[in-house]
């Protein structure tokens, strides 16, 4: 979950509306328009008027900032995306390079970071957060992503990786102590992006996808000497609306209620509250229950927590994720499955016992008036997954499609044969022996490790000894090795091949939903 969580930070990232007629918009008042006609365009709240849980009436709801259209010239909206969409870490270094350099320490390559319970860990966003914790304003951690401090398991994840940039950028100024911080700080982003990427290829796609997308998508990544000599400068790396508003959005249902944390058993509540849980807990902790506590199915129930008490309030992660596909014009489940060449189910008895199970579909009868109306979200998320994998059919091919376009479209992906922007050989064969576990090893005592981290403990794939976990041997970087080459400056990525600005929509045109809104809880 948190993996899944922590990639979508580094790809996706859609801001809401801030305005509305040049007047700043306050969220909690657009209950107030839900019965006006004259509603502000860019609210868009959901009734619970007939809801036992939500006694308000209404959960607010801001739209999705578009981008900019033309003078009397009508356009389709599309949503802004405001982060480099490949896998890049931006969500480590930031997607600017004013981001980036606010993270760094201009000291030995290093990015800035605090001591806090004898723990390295990510610096504080505020200048005094004495001052954030009295005025009761919400603390945050800095890093390349402003949602780094959502819930704990996330901001550990991005400890991890802050911690792993700084002992790769100290092993390197030994070896190499006339490097200046520029070159130590490339060099080691460089070898962080790689890594990144490799983890998430080789140990998190497989788990969510099974083998039979992988192969069909051409995701595995090369082993041994060979190269990646499929990239084309042809193809349109911008991030899918179905992926970013629909499918990316099922690890909602893995959420768990209760967490493992240094013996405790903390509450969704406190993970939620990630800089104060982080701040007493420690990281180190945190680390440890994100790879022993076993994750939810991927299904239609959604734990308590994110269902009725979304960050401590009356709001319903689901009801949003509906939402937000009907403010972002999703198409309708079946029109998803008739782009992706899919059977469709145009009557209720032919969806029971395929895709879905008889009760879902018995469930969706009292909901939705026909088949054709099942919204993308409900649909997708409750279908029977894949042999192999975590999510059904639909999602199933909507995220390796993503992901396909993420690898094919890079330039500077790790497994590039230009060593110019790539790696040389030696170099390359030692980031393939990098796994999740080989960080954690290294950065978290007393890890209870497995050769497939993300993958559940069992009897084929029991805990492992560190001892026998590969680790990085950077002495490939060292200059004068025979195996070394100068790495080049690091040059800003470009947004998008297609449109710097929006998601990219991939589907039928978008469904004509009736303007029924509830809060759908599964």
């Amino acid at each position: 979950m948190n993996w899944g969580q922590f990639i979508d930070h580094d790809i996706t990232l859609s801001p809401e509306s801030g305005s509305e007629g040049g007047e700043e918009i306050n969220k909690t008042r657009c209950c107030e328009f839900l019965s006006n006609t004259d509603n502000l365009h860019e609210c868009f709240p959901i009734s619970t008027s007939y809801d036992p849980v939500y006694r308000r009436g209404c959960i607010p709801f801001l739209r999705s900032a578009p981008i900019p259209g033309f003078p009397n010239k009508p356009v389709l909206r599309y949503q802004m995306n405001d982060l480099t969409s490949f896998i890049d870490g931006s969500m480590v270094y930031g997607s600017t390079k004013l981001k980036s350099d606010v993270l760094r320490s201009f000291k030995g390559g290093k990015l800035l970071s605090k001591l806090s319970r004898n723990e390295e860990i990510l610096p504080d966003e505020n200048s005094n957060p004495r001052d954030c914790f009295h005025s009761g304003q919400e603390c945050r951690y800095a890093a390349g992503d402003v949602r780094n401090s959502e819930q704990a398991g996330l901001t550990s994840i991005h400890t991890l990786l802050l911690r792993t940039h700084n002992k790769i950028a100290s092993v390197l100024e030994k070896l190499n102590s006339h490097w200046s911080d520029e070159r130590l700080y490339q060099t080691t982003r460089k070898i962080v992006g790689a890594i990144i990427q490799r983890i998430t290829y080789k140990e998190f796609l497989p788990v969510v996808l099974g083998p039979r997308h992988m192969r069909q998508y051409g995701l595995e990544l090369e082993e041994g000497g060979r190269r990646f000599l499929r990239y084309s400068s042809h193809e349109d790396t911008s991030v899918l609306t179905e992926f970013s508003s629909v499918a990316f959005r099922f690890g909602h249902s893995l959420i768990r209620q209760t967490f493992s944390h240094s013996g405790h058993h903390l509450d969704l509540e406190n993970i939620f509250e990630a800089y104060k849980t982080t701040e007493r807990y420690g990281t180190n902790g945190m680390l440890r229950g994100v790879i022993s506590d076993r994750i939810e199915a991927c299904d239609r129930f959604v734990t308590k927590g994110v269902r009725n008490d979304l960050f401590g309030m009356e709001m319903d992660l689901v009801s949003f994720n509906v939402q937000r596909a009907r403010d972002h014009g999703i198409s309708s489940y079946n029109d998803i499955r008739r782009a992706l060449r899919l059977h469709v189910y145009t009557d209720w008895n032919a969806m029971a016992g395929s895709t879905h199970s008889l009760t879902m579909v018995n469930d969706f009868k009292k909901i939705y008036p026909h088949s054709e109306d099942i919204e993308a979200f409900p649909g997708g998320m409750t279908e029977t997954p894949v042999p192999g994998g975590v999510v059904g059919e639909t999602f199933a091919h909507i995220i390796a499609m993503q992901f396909k376009k993420l690898r094919y479209g890079d330039r500077f992906w790790h497994e590039t044969p230009d060593q110019k922007i790539g790696f040389t050989d030696a170099q390359l064969a030692e980031i393939r022996k990098v796994t999740f576990s080989t960080l954690f090893c290294e950065h978290v005592p007393n890890a209870r490790v497995r050769q497939q981290l993300i993958k559940a403990e069992g009897p084929t794939n029991p805990p492992v000894h560190c001892d026998t976990i590969p680790k990085l041997n950077l002495n490939h970087w060292r200059d004068g090795s025979a195996h070394h080459r100068p790495a080049p400056r690091y040059r800003p990525r470009p947004r998008a091949t297609r449109n710097p600005f929006a998601f990219r929509p991939f589907s039928l045109p978008p469904m004509n939903f009736r303007s029924n809104f509830f809060s759908i809880n599964y």
